[in-house]
């Protein structure tokens, strides 16, 4: 367990609290329709080709370069790639062989490069050179990309105090962002942080004060950058740390105090959600300590990622400046590593549960100091405060967002509020599918077949959003793309669809297509609906025949909705698969008519 502490209160104090939303991912038999229709469209989710995101080594042209370590420290680092279709895999095949037997550096599926490096004689080595494999979850056959990555490696000094990074990973607009600027030989606990008035997008200058919320991102005090991005260019802002011993620390070429970090954020067609904030709210009080209370609600969509091995492993969260860790017992309980209550040195409390098999998220900090981790002295009452927020279990990000909170501001006392639909915005972007079921039924040709009904939140991205009303303006629309298992696909153009004032899109007349009987996006709810015709066995694509329910270990199951949209504005998806039998955990899919229950 660790609590990552601040320069102007040395305990950062975050709470989070979810209440559970249950998942029904059910699947039943089809057979083949007998109306004509189009072949399958190309998947949509990803962006471009699988790449990854990590910064280009100067040193070692063509290579990624993930930054310096002292032999013996604990590593840290994001690795982190786009395009493709999520979920993905990370490995190293080599990097086990390249140190000794006693090193514990390794990367592990979700993207975590974590652990050490022992130091000489051990190891003699300067440049530890190895391969990292990114492998995503196209189906039949996975996109695999590997590249080679460069840590260097120094002994560590009495002097020597600096930053291990001068790049950041790079970004995409409308994804999640995650990356670790870490320092070395660090003495204690560091404050990272951001000078003020150094932000700048392509050499120009954007936001005011030491954040980085102007671009969607949020800096934390151990230097996690996190978020969604919302601008593209090259991103540049001076970082400072300071350590316990209050030393400053140097640039990478340990040449002068603090380090001017860069990195790119491009362009991308396609966002998506791992993730969805349903609300978080923080009450605090500027002139107390130990009163502050944060709670947030959210749910799990890592789309088909195998995540058996969530509990007993670490939590992390990240609201605004504010980072915490602990641990999962295996009831997926808060705890301490060793099944204790979780209390942090300056009293501050932190509990809840992690519910893999629903894909919930239940946790609260209480007795907490937030009041510099948000900029709580400089809210202004009812303006709006935009804020990262970020959840990691074990090596998985299954959350990293930003979004915006509406402020109260009385006297010392603070507030800031979240829900999604209700209160503030979301800056983030894609759909997330919470519910799909299939009604038994007939489909045109008399075959045994289901009508699917499928509900979904909307996550839209900023830009897309309506900047007068807060919800989803679907401008630019050219169609939308419904797609259920792996080969029944229909596009239903923008002439097919009517949009009204609000922004509110149905389908034209119910029933229009082949098979999609119904279409319903509430952009001001954040919320939509669809519903198909029978589909088949065949249409569907599931291995099974008739109506019997039998588990499609080796297919994948898909529910997906895609908004295409003209350039240049952003397409958006997403989709609920089943890669692998647990999505997140969630083993039980339900016929509504037959309540047939596969486990």
């Amino acid at each position: 367990m660790k609590l990552h502490t601040g320069f102007i209160a040395r305990t950062l104090a975050l709470g989070l609290f979810a209440a559970l939303l249950g998942f029904c991912y059910s699947i039943t038999t089809q057979a083949d329709c007998a109306a004509p229709r189009a072949a399958a469209a190309p998947r949509l989710v990803g962006s471009n080709n699988l790449r990854f995101l990590l910064p280009a080594s100067t040193a070692f042209p063509g290579d990624m370069d993930i930054g310096d370590a002292v032999y013996g420290s604990n590593v840290i680092r994001y690795i982190t790639a786009t395009g493709g279709i999520r979920v993905y895999a990370f490995a190293s095949p080599n990097l086990s062989t390249t140190v000794d037997a006693t090193s514990t550096i390794t990367v592990l599926a979700g993207g975590l490069l974590r652990g050490l490096v022992q130091p000489p004689p051990l190891n003699t080595f300067t440049d530890l050179a190895f391969n990292i494999t990114v492998q995503d979850s196209t189906n039949p056959t996975a996109n695999v990309l590997t590249r080679q990555a460069h840590l260097t490696l120094y002994p560590g000094g009495a002097n020597l105090f600096r930053f291990a990074q001068d790049k950041l990973n790079d970004g995409v607009l409308g994804q999640a962002y995650i990356c670790k600027l870490e320092t070395i030989s660090a003495k204690g606990t560091t404050f990272t942080g951001v000078v003020p008035g150094t932000l700048t997008v392509n050499g120009t200058p954007i936001g005011t004060g030491a954040q980085l919320e102007a671009i969607g991102l949020s800096m934390a005090a151990d230097g996690t950058v996190y978020g969604r991005p919302l601008v593209t260019g090259l991103i540049s802002f001076q970082a400072f740390a300071v350590d316990a011993l209050n030393r400053i620390a140097k640039d990478r070429t340990n040449s002068v105090p603090g380090q001017v970090v860069t990195f790119n954020i491009s362009d991308g067609k396609i966002t998506t959600t791992d993730a969805t904030i349903l609300g978080l709210t923080i009450n605090g009080d500027t002139s107390q300590f130990n009163t502050d209370i944060l709670k947030l609600t959210a749910f799990m969509n890592l789309s088909g990622a195998n995540v058996a091995g969530l509990l007993l492993k670490r939590i992390s969260v990240l609201v605004g400046g504010a980072s915490y860790e602990g641990f999962m017992d295996q009831n997926g309980k808060i705890v301490t590593q060793l099944r204790g209550p979780l209390v942090f040195p300056d009293g501050t409390k932190m509990g809840g549960t992690v519910d893999s098999v629903n894909g919930t998220i239940n946790i609260v900090i209480t007795r907490g100091n937030l009041t510099t981790a948000v900029d709580g002295t400089n809210l202004v009452n009812r303006s709006t405060k935009r804020l990262a927020v970020a959840i990691v279990l074990g090596d998985f990000v299954i959350a990293s967002d930003t979004i915006e909170f509406q402020v109260k501001h009385i006297g010392n006392k603070f507030g800031l509020q979240y829900a999604i639909g209700r209160i503030g915005r979301p800056l983030g972007g894609g759909f997330q599918i919470y519910d799909a079921a299939g009604k038994d039924g007939r489909d045109i040709a008399g075959n045994p077949g289901d009508s699917w009904t499928t509900k979904f939140l909307i996550y839209p991205r900023f830009g897309i959003d309506d900047q007068n009303g807060g919800s989803a303006a679907f401008t630019d629309l050219t169609s939308i793309g419904v797609r259920v298992g792996t080969n029944f696909s229909q596009t239903i153009p923008v002439s097919a669809l009517k949009i009204t004032n609000n922004g509110s899109i149905k389908l034209a007349q119910k029933g229009l297509g082949a098979s999609v009987q119904s279409l319903t996006i509430n952009p001001a709810a954040f919320s939509g609906s669809f519903t198909t015709n029978q589909l088949s066995v065949n249409t569907v694509g599931l291995p099974q025949g008739g109506d019997t329910v039998t588990a499609p270990n080796a297919a994948p199951f898909d529910v997906a909705l895609d908004i295409n949209r003209a350039a240049p504005n952003a397409s958006f998806s997403g989709e609920d698969s089943k890669h692998v039998l647990k999505v997140p955990l969630r083993n039980k899919w339900v016929d509504r008519n037959t309540k047939t229950t596969l486990h």
